[in-house]
C-alpha cells in the first residue's frame, strides 16, 4: 500500500510539473517526498523554492500524523543522461543502409540467376531444333513447350535467333537447311520487320567465325531475302570487304551445285525446285554441269595414265625378275669356252644393258650385258602380243 501511494503522487507531481510553463533550471522549485510512518501510513510530495518557501503539490493526508522523513526528488533533467554518441546516432543510418544494400545484393543474385536460367533455355531450344530438324511435328511441341518455360516477355525473337545460331553451327549449307529454316519462321510466325533484326543480332553473335557467319548469310539470304537485305548481312564481317563476301558468296553456291552434280547423271541438271532454292539460272546450271562433266573426263584420263604406267613398272620388275633367273642358271650350267665364235657367243651390247621395247605394244626387255643372245635371240617373240623380233626397238643402254 505504501509503494502504491508513492508512486501515485510521484506520477501525479512529475504529470503537473510537465504540464507547468518552463522555467530555467535555477529557478525550478526542489521537489520532496515526505512519508509519515505510523498506524497510518501518508504520503506528501512537496516543491520547495531557493528561498526555502514550502509549496505543495499533491499528497495523501493521513488521519493522524506521526514522525515524518523527508525524500528529495530531483527536478526533472537534472541527471538526464548524457548526449548520444556518434555511433548510437549512426547506428539506425547504418542498420537502414544494411538492409537496403541486403536487398538490393539478394535482388541482383536472383536477377542474375534467372538471367542465366533464360540463356540456358534458350541455347537448349536451338539444340533442340536442330535435333528435330525437319520433323514439322516435333518442331511444333518444342517451340510450345520452351515458350512456356521461358514465361512471360517478348522471347520470340530470342529463340529464333537461338535457332540460326546452331543452324550455322551444326547443319552443313544445302537445300535442306534453306527449306527448314522457311519451315521454323512458318511455325514461329516471324514477320520480316522483327526477322531482320534477330538476324541482325544473330550475325553480330557470330562475327568471331567468319566461315560460320558466312554459312548463315548464305542460307538466310535465300530463305528470307528481304529480311537479309535489310540486315545488311554482308556488311558484318569485321575483317572482309564486301567484294571478299560477295565472291566467297559465289563461291560456295558454285562448289554446292557442283556436289549435286557429281550425283545426278551425265547430262542432267538439277530439278527447277532446286534451281529456285538455291538463286540459280538454267544457264548458269548447265555451265556448271558441263564444268564437271570436263572434270570427271579429265580425272578418268589421269586416272588410266596412272594405271598403265603401274602395268608397265609392273612388266618391267617381272621381265627384270626373269633376265636374272635366266643368268643366274646360264653361268652355272655352261661349259667353259676356249673363247671361240659360234651360236652361242654371247653378243655384248653397247655400253652395258640396254633396252629392247616392243612398237606393237610397248613391252619392254631388259636383258643383261653380254647375255642378249640368250634372252633376245633371233626366234624370239614379244610375251605380250606375239610380235617378232623385228618389231623391236632398241632403246640404247639403261
Amino acid at each position: 500500500m505504501k509503494v502504491a501511494s508513492a508512486l501515485f503522487v510521484i506520477v501525479q507531481g512529475i504529470s503537473a510539473i510537465a504540464l507547468a510553463p518552463a522555467v530555467p533550471r535555477a529557478a525550478r522549485p526542489q521537489l520532496r517526498l515526505r512519508m509519515s510512518a505510523g498506524s497510518d501510513d501518508a504520503v506528501e510530495l512537496m516543491a520547495a523554492n531557493e528561498d526555502g518557501r514550502r509549496v505543495a503539490v499533491s499528497g495523501l493526508q493521513p488521519k493522524q500524523q506521526a514522525s515524518e522523513q523527508y525524500v528529495g526528488v530531483p527536478p526533472p533533467g537534472q541527471y538526464d543522461s548524457a548526449p548520444p554518441s556518434f555511433v548510437q546516432r549512426a547506428r539506425a543510418p547504418f542498420m537502414g543502409f544494411t538492409l537496403l544494400a541486403t536487398a538490393a545484393i539478394a535482388a541482383w543474385q536472383s536477377n542474375k540467376a534467372y538471367k542465366l536460367r533464360q540463356e540456358g533455355l534458350l541455347v537448349d531450344f536451338g539444340a533442340t531444333m536442330i535435333f528435330h530438324l525437319g520433323d514439322e511435328q516435333e518442331m511444333t511441341t518444342a517451340i510450345k513447350d520452351f515458350r512456356a518455360q521461358l514465361g512471360p516477355g517478348k522471347y520470340r525473337g530470342q529463340m529464333f535467333q537461338s535457332f540460326l545460331v546452331a543452324l550455322a553451327n551444326d547443319v552443313p549449307v544445302g537445300v535442306n537447311a534453306i527449306t527448314n529454316t522457311k519451315m521454323v519462321m512458318s511455325l514461329m510466325r516471324i514477320q520480316d520487320s522483327a526477322t531482320a533484326q534477330v538476324l541482325e543480332a544473330a550475325a553480330k553473335e557470330l562475327q568471331k567465325q567468319p566461315s560460320v557467319l558466312g554459312k548463315l548469310t548464305f542460307v538466310a539470304e535465300r530463305a528470307m531475302p528481304m529480311a537479309s537485305s535489310m540486315a545488311k548481312l554482308r556488311t558484318l564481317f569485321p575483317n572482309w570487304s564486301l567484294d571478299t563476301v560477295t565472291a566467297l558468296q559465289r563461291a560456295m553456291l558454285e562448289n554446292l551445285y557442283r556436289d549435286l552434280c557429281e550425283k545426278l547423271p551425265d547430262g542432267t541438271t538439277a530439278d527447277g525446285e532446286t534451281l529456285q532454292v538455291l538463286g540459280l539460272s538454267e544457264a548458269e546450271a548447265t555451265r556448271l554441269m558441263q564444268e564437271v562433266q570436263e572434270k570427271k573426263a579429265a580425272d578418268a584420263a589421269v586416272a588410266i595414265a596412272e594405271q598403265e604406267e603401274r602395268e608397265r613398272a609392273e612388266q618391267l620388275q617381272r621381265a627384270m625378275e626373269a633376265a636374272s633367273a635366266l643368268s643366274s642358271n646360264d653361268s652355272n650350267d655352261s661349259p667353259a669356252s676356249d673363247g671361240g665364235a659360234g651360236d652361242d657367243a654371247p653378243v655384248t651390247g653397247a655400253d652395258g644393258t640396254h633396252e629392247y621395247e616392243c612398237t606393237k605394244c610397248g613391252y619392254t626387255l631388259f636383258p643383261a650385258s653380254g647375255r642378249e643372245s640368250k634372252f633376245f635371240g633371233a626366234g624370239f617373240s614379244c610375251p605380250q602380243c606375239g610380235a617378232g623380233k623385228d618389231e623391236f626397238v632398241d632403246n640404247g643402254p639403261v
